[in-house]
């Protein structure tokens, strides 16, 4: 069924994710290769972009529920020889240097991102339910709610 234009579309996201040379985003689902993320991977900021671009609505929500691949898996996967590291080129090292957040994400794609974290910083677990606090605490506003909290209130409410 196709979304109309006052419908709220929500899609949720939970992967782990690294950084390609530009510095944006790369989901990895389960058959990604590490070494070869930006070919293997998605690309978030595509992504987000399609989606916004093919589906019928203007309300579209994102939840980001995001993990980063390690810094010794990174290099593991990269250097799996464990021969000298090769220096980054320019543009790999200007992409580190500008951290491109949730706010670019959302700026960029056109898609309201609300977020378990910053784009690279871990999601908490609550091991006890299986889930993320994130979703834990999501759902939970929602219920209090009524499913009627704007996004903003419900976005305190997780935070």
């Amino acid at each position: 069924k196709k979304a109309l234009p006052d419908h709220l579309v929500i899609i949720y996201i939970n992967s782990r994710v690294v950084k390609n040379k530009q510095g944006n985003p790369i989901l990895l689902a389960s058959d990604s290769q590490l070494a070869q993320a930006e070919t293997s991977g998605i690309d978030l900021l595509e992504l987000l972009k399609t989606a916004r671009q093919r589906i019928g609505s203007t309300h579209i929500l994102c939840l980001l529920d995001l993990c980063p691949v390690s810094k010794a898996d990174a290099q593991s996967a990269t250097n799996p020889e464990g021969s000298a590291e090769k220096k980054p080129d320019q543009a790999a090292a200007k992409a580190s240097s500008s951290e491109q957040g949730i706010k670019w994400l959302a700026s960029s794609s056109g898609v309201t991102v609300l977020s378990a974290s910053d784009l690279y910083q871990n999601s908490n677990d609550d091991n006890s339910s299986l889930q993320s606090y994130f979703v834990h605490y999501f759902v939970e506003a929602l219920k209090t709610g009524g499913g009627n909290f704007p996004l903003a209130m419900t976005a305190e409410y997780v935070w």
